[in-house]
């Protein structure tokens, strides 16, 4: 499935999903009836969710690293794009457990660039700040992020310290819109040549092979003026073959192209409060989509390009290094980083006092986290109430964003919160100081509501000594204890004690499986993992099979190997070897034989030719063995 992961975290409805079904009309996406989420059928009629293909995506990765490493792997680093929501984050982490990782940490892709930079350049770091400017240009969005980096002096020693500035993003200017834009050209140009009776844009199948020639023939656009695109058979028995400038690419783009760009530069400035360009040091340009000859000079003409390098392996390795941070097994140069709140939150609770603050129908807002507070972030607000009550939060101060980018994040309403027991607690403590909530956002930009508790102050009596000799003894111990006591003074602290609540938070942004269904996802992926499993080890078993068979034959070829075998045997060997050799011919594609039955049939092979083969190494190695026993019989010495 392509760009599959547009889907995750999303409800049907999503506009983003009714875009990517027309964009990809050849996958059957359906509605989750529960959850209201993305479904997909594939041939055989296997169902299965978005967060079940991620977790697969997942499963294979850990597969890749363990082999890579040679030891098992539990712990990850996951890289999500800065604009996810709070739903796809929580969709990630539990694609992840689905394929038994344990998620450290949800990096967001500008973090995990400025990570790596600072790792990289920190040497160059100085005592004021200097600011970094990360222009991706991704396949599913375009990003802008300003960073600042300074040295900070902490334990004898300076660190380097970035912390995200600035951030401006247009999901509507990236890879996957220009290569559909040339698939759609690639399709109309066919279709003016009317050689085939069909329209191709009828034809999902044929559309899908243009989307795949689109990107190859835009990746050789970039260095090359010109490429010839080619499909076999397209529709109707009618290839398409012909060749395209990349002047006509070019010409799909926007004309205003370049003030897109801007504005995306633009918004990142206003949010880092920076004046102008002049104040950025560097700027790094990253993604595929920057290669587009139209949009490097659109990048010359704002600012001189100080790095390109691989947007992939900078994110992968940034992602790395905070993995190697979090763990306790490596040394890692520390580094200071704070990430920033993209997407204002908002508290809303039903209004019951009469202090000044702004009001709608009844209400009381405020802003838990504003744009580009800093985090993670622990907040508490106080809230003046002595009954139980319910409040809402959700994102909010979206005027930095325009419809379309506010219409991306879905539903904006994200937790109803629930204090069930403050009744009850004020019943029997009563006179209260108020309730106070405390709300995280953790390292991941993942809101929690952490706790609730009634509040209380309380007066404690104590005794305070004016003879302070009287506690260790004096000279003078003739004294009456009665004098003693009078001699002591009494005085009162005031004591702040909590009472826990009872909270209950329902997450309104996306319906949230249940225990049993997600149990059903692991146990579905864990069934898949076998089979995944059996399939491999059956190739291993149909692999090695066919070695020792090409292998034998090849031996029949050589005398030496012939002299091993009686001269009136050598003709029923080879039928023997000829039958195998059949055999597995034509059961190699034979679903319904088990890798037990090849390797069964292998092992027979085996034990057939067991004698000749025994008797060949033998005799090939004779030479080498005997001149070892001479080398080994000149070289004693006669004790």
């Amino acid at each position: 499935f392509k760009y599959f992961t547009l889907l995750l975290g999303k409800r049907f409805d999503h506009p983003i999903v009714q875009w990517y079904r027309e964009i990809f009309p050849h996958y059957d996406l359906f509605k989750d009836p529960v959850h209201e989420t993305v479904r997909v059928r594939i041939s055989d009629g296997s169902e299965f969710s978005i967060e079940e293909l991620v977790g697969q995506f997942f499963a294979h990765a850990k597969q890749i690293a363990e082999s890579s490493a040679n030891q098992s792997v539990s712990n990850a680093v996951i890289v999500v794009p800065s604009h996810y929501n709070q739903a796809e984050r929580l969709s990630v982490l539990r694609s992840a457990a689905m394929a038994n990782l344990r998620v450290l940490q949800l990096i967001n892709e500008h973090a995990a660039l400025a990570f790596n930079y600072a790792l990289q350049n920190w040497d160059s770091f100085k005592n004021s700040s200097d600011f970094n400017m990360f222009l991706d240009f991704g396949a599913s969005k375009t990003v802008v992020s300003i960073i600042e980096s300074k040295l900070v002096d902490k334990r004898y020693e300076y660190q380097p310290k970035v912390a995200v500035r600035g951030i401006g993003y247009d999901l509507n200017l990236n890879g996957l819109k220009s290569q559909i834009l040339l698939r759609d050209f690639l399709a109309k140009k066919f279709n003016d040549m009317k050689q085939a009776k069909s329209n191709v844009f009828e034809n999902p199948r044929a559309m899908a092979k243009l989307f795949s020639e689109a990107g190859r023939v835009k990746k050789i656009l970039s260095p090359n003026s010109k490429t010839p695109a080619f499909i076999g058979t397209l529709i109707d028995g009618v290839d398409l073959n012909f060749t395209v400038t990349r002047d006509e690419f070019e010409g799909l783009f926007v004309s205003d192209v370049c003030d897109e760009i801007r504005k995306v530069i633009d918004q990142a400035l206003k949010m880092s409060e920076l004046d102008s360009l002049q104040s950025i040091r560097n700027f790094s340009v990253v993604g595929g989509n920057s290669r587009i000859p139209k949009i490097e000079r659109c990048l010359s003409s704002i600012f001189n390009i100080s790095k390109k390098f691989d947007r992939e392996e900078a994110i992968a390795i940034g992602a790395a290094s905070k993995a190697a941070d979090l763990s306790a097994g490596f040394l890692v140069k520390e580094v200071q980083f704070k990430d920033t709140v993209v997407h204002p939150i908002i508290i809303e609770f039903d209004k019951v006092s009469t202090k000044s603050e702004p009001e709608s129908n009844g209400v009381t807002k405020r802003t838990l986290y504003g744009l580009m507070n800093p985090f993670p972030l622990k907040k508490a607000i106080t809230f003046n109430r002595t009954q139980n009550f319910n409040f809402k939060v959700y994102y909010g101060d979206l005027d930095h964003l325009d419809k379309a980018h506010i219409d991306y994040l879905g539903e904006l309403n994200l937790h109803k919160v629930f204090l069930n027991n403050i009744t009850d607690i004020i019943k029997e403590n009563p006179s209260p100081k108020g309730v106070k909530v405390h709300f995280t956002i953790d390292e991941s930009g993942i809101l929690n509501v952490s706790r609730a508790e009634v509040m209380y102050t309380k007066q404690v009596e104590g005794k305070k000594f004016a003879n302070w000799g009287a506690l260790f003894g004096s000279e003078n111990e003739a004294a009456s204890n009665e004098s003693a006591e009078a001699k002591n003074t009494t005085s009162s602290s005031t004591v702040n004690y909590t009472l826990p609540i009872e909270t209950f938070s329902e997450f309104l942004a996306l319906k949230q499986p249940s225990e049993e269904h997600y149990e059903d996802s692991v146990n579905k992926l864990m069934k898949l993992n076998e089979l995944d499993n059996e399939r491999k080890r059956k190739e291993m078993a149909l692999n090695s099979f066919e070695t020792f068979l090409n292998d034998l034959k090849y031996s029949f070829y050589d005398d030496e190997f012939l002299s091993c075998i009686p001269p009136d045997s050598v003709d029923d060997y080879r039928k023997r070897l000829t039958d195998y050799a059949e055999w597995y011919d034509d059961n190699s594609y034979d679903s319904q034989i088990t890798t037990e039955m090849f390797q069964s049939k292998h092992q027979e092979v085996k034990e057939t030719f067991k004698a000749i083969l025994e008797r060949f190494h033998e005799h090939s190695n004779r030479d080498e063995a005997l001149g070892k026993l001479k080398t080994s019989i000149k070289n004693a010495k006669l004790v």
